[in-house]
């Protein structure tokens, strides 16, 4: 029993364990091939677009009758975004995230927003409005509505 306290009691004070801080202290995700950091050159196949970027949520108050399934058919799914303008399956990158198209908003929004899904209430409304570029894919032979 005392072993036990005594393991547990290092383990919950970082005795052992370094803290997150520490962990994370030099993490710099710029170093990573599929990241654009501020000050660098997109992908040469990418669209920088000032945008307005929400989260939503499957609450039927916050989308239709069919919660969900997304403006393409599929069920809604961790890195699905939605955008009034951009064909389905679009890649775009915002916060250092990729996502993909596969939903419609409100036709009141215009091209330069977008909604994030997010599966928890919580989590949307942690994420609340933000202002930010994001990284458009432009695909071959397709103009983008921006």
């Amino acid at each position: 029993m005392l072993k036990t306290i005594l393991i547990t009691t290092i383990l919950f004070t970082g005795l052992l364990i370094p803290p997150i801080s520490a962990q994370v202290e030099n993490y710099d995700p710029c170093g990573l091939d599929d990241v654009i950091c501020p000050g660098e050159a997109p992908r040469a196949n990418y669209k920088v677009v000032e945008a307005t970027v929400y989260a939503y949520t499957s609450r039927e108050k916050e989308t239709d009758s069919t919660p969900f399934i997304t403006a393409n058919g599929t069920k809604v799914r961790e890195g699905g975004v939605a955008n009034n303008c951009l064909p389905f399956g679009t890649k775009v990158e915002i916060l250092f995230k990729t996502y993909e198209v596969n939903d419609r908003m409100n036709s009141r929004y215009g091209c330069n927003v977008f909604d994030v899904w997010h599966s928890d209430l919580v989590e949307a409304r942690k994420w609340g409005k933000k202002l930010t570029q994001v990284l458009v894919e432009e695909r071959l032979r397709q103009e983008v509505l921006f």
